[in-house]
Parts: C-alpha cells; structure tokens; sequence
C-alpha cells in the first residue's frame, strides 16, 4: 500500500507540474495549443483513474454483498453448529 501510495503521490506531483508549465505556456504564448492539449490530456487521464477505481469498488461491493448473504445464510441455520463457526469474512463464499 505504501508504494501505491508513492507513486500515485508521483503522479500527483507531475500532473501538478504540467499544470502549472501548461498556465505559464499559456501567458507566455497564448496561440499555442500545447498548453490546451496537455491540461486535455490531464483530464481525460483523471477520468480514467476515476473509472477505474469505481469498477473497483463496485467489484468489492459485490464482494461484500456476497459475504453478507453468505453469513446471514450460515446463521440462520445456527441451530445445526454446537459453537458459531470460525471463519475468515475475506474467504466466504
């Protein structure tokens, strides 16, 4: 997790950097569309990550709606185990 968060803190920076050549580009030569094409390119790239992390959680939303109806399963026939069972909620169903 530490190295994820490292190199999203990279990416971070960098996107932060060509923000900022990008507005300087912009004042120093406003008829170049280079400064246009690279906070464009910015944004479709933030969408993307953003597209990704939601198909993520939603996969995980999945999951744990999965375990959830697994458990309530298991409990509501309780009455067959003498003790509640042992189990690890990451490796239901």
């Amino acid at each position: 997790a530490a190295k994820d968060y490292g190199e999203l803190k990279v990416v971070d920076d960098l996107a932060q950097l060509v923000k900022r050549l990008a507005r300087s580009l912009r004042k120093a030569a406003p008829d170049n569309d280079l400064s246009e094409k690279a906070l464009g390119y910015l944004i479709r790239e933030a969408a993307l990550r953003l597209d990704e992390q939601a198909l993520e959680l939603a996969s995980l939303r999945e999951t744990l709606t999965e375990c959830r109806y697994w458990i309530d399963e298991t409990y509501e026939n309780r009455s067959v185990f003498k003790e509640p069972p042992k189990m690890n909620v990451f490796e239901c169903a």
